[in-house]
């Protein structure tokens, strides 16, 4: 795939902007309703050619997982997930008679929980918010047993939103970020950049990436700098990796093979049909993996969407959990920059 434009990654930081139709997601199938906030990744960098440049990421919403017990959820279900962490969340603002939305939508994957020792995938619920600010509260709501009568343990709800960007798309600091397609702005006489610009959801890192495993990408980066260099100098010779050293047997000591004696024995006590040490290796798989980016909000995974003649429950919390969370949960002790009220929510006429 071609690289459209590259960008150095120096600083990132967000914002809550209205979407841009052709660049944002406007209505919700998941809610059916208009969305009226989106968040906007912004990246400070410079182009190999030298030129300041901030680039505006559109389409990327911050998420949280929770483990999903039993058959796959209905749709209700989930709609009823939805309208029951928007009123927790908002009963914990102090809005409690605000119908704001805070929830994009809920999306049903597959993952090993990162808790205890798993063998098999398990159900996961990914929810999707609309500002990053706001998803350390619903994981203090959800394992406070504030919403649908139980409590939920939230998983990646400690990664920021920047890093979990970076995370999904394989970027990371000081490195090229490439893209397929860009937008660019007219220019601003009151900023002081070269290049503005705007995507939607169009990095290359992870194609790159997934053509390239097995490599160390940050060894990549710093090889593939050498050659610029060495062009720039008009050095024609190939650069290519030294070979590895020669490695010397080394023979184990009295204590590593009395350690291997005693882990044998172990293993055929526990069970006499096996006679070898296992090695779990971690692979990459193309099934739906919990922090995947083919996980994204926009991609061709499974979604459940609720019929015109369908109708949401009533929201399922309890009250006295969420209080309880908000006198002992730190992100409701100090005041952070959320949404106004309502910005969710479609209009009166």
């Amino acid at each position: 795939m071609d690289c459209a434009f590259s960008l150095r990654i120096v600083t990132t930081t967000h914002h809550q902007a209205a979407p841009v139709p052709g660049l944002d997601v406007c209505h919700s199938e998941f809610r059916s309703t208009p969305v009226y906030r989106v968040p906007v990744l912004r990246i400070f960098g410079a182009t190999p050619a030298g030129q300041k440049t901030c680039m505006h990421v559109h389409g990327i919403f911050p998420y949280l997982y929770v483990p999903h017990d039993g058959p796959l959820p209905t749709t209700r279900y989930l709609q009823q997930f939805a309208a029951s962490l928007d009123k927790a969340l908002n009963i914990a603002l102090n809005r409690a008679n605000s119908p704001a939305q805070h929830v994009y939508k809920i999306a049903v994957v597959a993952g090993i929980p990162m808790y205890g020792y798993h063998a098999e995938e398990q159900a996961f619920l990914k929810i999707f918010l609309y500002n990053p600010n706001m998803v350390k509260k619903v994981a203090d709501l959800l394992l406070g047993g504030a919403v649908m009568n139980r409590a939920f343990q939230p998983h990646e709800s400690h990664i920021p939103y920047h890093q979990q960007v970076f995370i999904d798309y394989n970027l990371y600091g000081m490195n090229l970020l490439h893209t397929a397609a860009v937008k660019f702005r007219r220019p601003d006489n009151d900023i002081r950049l070269e290049v503005t610009e705007d995507i939607f959801l169009s990095f290359l890192n992870v194609v790159f990436f997934l053509d390239n495993l097995g490599g160390n990408p940050g060894l990549a980066a710093l090889w593939e700098d050498e050659r610029q260099r060495r062009t720039q100098r008009g050095d024609s010779c190939s650069l290519t990796p030294p070979d590895s050293p020669l490695r010397e047997s080394i023979s184990w000591t009295d204590s590593e093979t009395a350690l291997q004696e005693r882990l044998r024995n172990i293993i055929q006590e526990l069970n006499p049909a096996v006679y070898v040490v296992l090695f779990i290796c971690v692979h990459f798989i193309d099934a739906c993996v919990v922090g995947s980016p083919a996980d994204s909000p926009h991609s061709s995974q499974s979604t459940l969407i609720l019929s015109d003649d369908e109708e949401v429950d009533d929201p399922l919390i309890c009250e006295s959990s969420i209080l309880r969370v908000v006198s002992s949960s730190q992100s409701f002790s100090h005041p952070s920059a959320s949404s106004p009220p309502g910005e969710h929510l479609p209009q009166p006429l």
